[in-house]
């Protein structure tokens, strides 16, 4: 994916960048910065969607689940173990804690693609 900014970064745990704002107004009425930022709320967003497409098409990650298995793919089973869970839930809310567990990246690209890369793997689209 070209022109893509990685917005959020949770292999450490915390956001790298969430509800940030570029610059401010120096000169009152005159916009003193053009760079595009992303609200924390909107991250959220991505984050629920992609959850929720997964939930509904979960017979897809089966398949890919297995191999891992097979291949005793430690890290990448735990990661999935983590993920099914999170699916699996009835109806879930968004929670930072267990998105830190299984969120491993939001790209977006410069033409408002939106790429949520879960830590075992899995990339969906919005």
């Amino acid at each position: 994916m070209q022109n893509a900014v990685q917005l959020l970064d949770v292999r450490t745990g915390r956001p790298v960048v969430a509800n940030v704002k570029f610059g401010s107004y120096k000169v009152k009425g005159q916009i003193g910065c053009q760079n595009n930022h992303i609200d924390e709320g909107t991250l959220e967003k991505a984050v629920m969607m992609a959850v929720k497409l997964l939930s509904e098409n979960m017979d897809l990650l089966h398949g890919k689940w297995n191999k891992i298995l097979e291949e005793n793919q430690l890290l990448e089973k735990h990661y999935s173990v983590l993920l099914a869970e999170l699916i699996n839930k009835e109806c879930w809310e968004y929670d930072s804690f267990e998105m830190c567990q299984v969120l491993d990246s939001i790209l977006i690209s410069e033409d408002g693609q939106i790429t949520v890369r879960f830590l075992e793997g899995t990339e969906v689209d919005l």
